[in-house]
């Protein structure tokens, strides 16, 4: 069963991969597809697959890649690794994951111009309440 479930995670993460290739990749992109491989990571808690999942999907994309693309591997695969060693530490690592997230939103927020709201935010005043919401995660984040 657990075979199982490791092949298909492969394919469909190959497929994402592949879907990301074909269109051209913005950093959100990125951001995304870094995600979604850590919920496929979180989803097969052992560490061994894991490790083999990891290894398998980093020769696939080496040969797909360009050269100029190989950088973005190398940081991904050093975010993975980080997050490997953040698993060990299992509630420290959730707390980190909600740090990270909150930050990638401040980061949307900044890098929209027209400006990011929330859906209880009114978007009256976009600038103000951008400020306002920027300030409010900041201090979550300061005080997690």
């Amino acid at each position: 069963m657990i075979m199982m479930m490791m092949t298909t995670t492969m394919m469909m993460m190959m497929v994402i991969m592949m879907m990301m290739m074909m269109m051209m990749m913005t950093m959100m992109m990125m951001v995304i597809m870094m995600m979604m491989m850590m919920m496929m990571m979180m989803m097969m808690m052992m560490m061994m697959m894991m490790m083999v999942i990891m290894m398998m999907m980093m020769v696939m994309i080496m040969m797909m890649m360009t050269t100029t693309m190989m950088m973005m591997v190398i940081m991904m695969m050093m975010m993975m690794m980080m997050m490997m060693m953040l698993m060990m530490m299992s509630v420290k690592f959730l707390k980190l994951v909600e740090m990270l997230l909150l930050t990638m939103r401040i980061k949307m927020m900044v890098d929209e111009s027209n400006g990011y709201n929330d859906d209880n935010l009114s978007t009256e005043n976009s600038k103000s309440s951008n400020r306002k919401t920027i300030k409010k995660y900041h201090t979550k984040v300061t005080f997690a």
